[in-house]
């Protein structure tokens, strides 16, 4: 598994290693590929959401902190629909 106590640190997306993005609980991320005159030629967005869904924690905010216990250390990799939301 991820570091999950790591991966809390990037809610909103960043750089986890060389060549390596990660796009957050929830992110959308654009990628543009223009001319050397800086007009744009084409466009890909890329979307995701991080996470295993659970039904018991979906409707639930984000509440683990660590150190976790038993049941947030299975809870934090979970989506919400916060995040989805967002």
């Amino acid at each position: 598994h991820e570091s999950s106590n790591y991966l809390q640190e990037l809610f909103y997306g960043g750089w986890v290693a060389p060549n390596i993005y990660y796009l957050g609980a929830a992110g959308v991320l654009n990628l543009c590929k223009r001319t050397s005159s800086g007009s744009t030629i084409s466009t890909l967005r890329i979307a995701g959401i991080s996470g295993i869904y659970n039904s018991r924690h979906y409707s639930l905010g984000r509440f683990e902190m660590p150190p976790y216990d038993r049941g947030e250390l299975r809870s934090v990799y979970h989506t919400r629909q916060v995040d989805v939301k967002r």
